[in-house]
């Protein structure tokens, strides 16, 4: 068996390519390593958007839960010379109405009567 009794220039040995081979050696067994460490950081970005969806859905649910959301109605008209107004219990929904026939002015004229 051949030994190795100098390393150098005149050792005849590549070292440029011992060195690589090591370098490559040591990033291998980083590999699982970073791999892991990315799966960890995957699963804590979903647990940071799974919490904040949460607290959205929290805010709402919260929101529902006021009385005064179902007790209040509103009520509004795009006419100006229709009044509208609603009460507490009032059915929601939309509700049209058609007019077919508009009042008019009329006038009442008699005679005078003596007393």
């Amino acid at each position: 068996m051949a030994t190795i009794t100098s390393l150098g220039v005149g050792s005849g040995l590549d070292l440029n390519s011992l060195l690589d081979q090591l370098r490559s050696a040591e990033r291998q067994k980083l590999t699982p390593i970073t791999q892991q460490k990315n799966l960890q950081q995957t699963k804590i970005s979903a647990f940071g958007r799974l919490q904040s969806a949460l607290g959205r859905f929290q805010e709402s649910v919260v929101a529902l839960n006021d009385a005064k959301l179902f007790s209040s109605q509103k009520s509004t008209s795009s006419n100006e010379g229709v009044k509208v107004t609603t009460t507490s219990n009032a059915n929601s929904g939309r509700f049209e109405i058609n007019v077919t026939q508009l009042a008019r002015a009329g006038s009442v004229a008699s005679n005078s009567v003596a007393m």
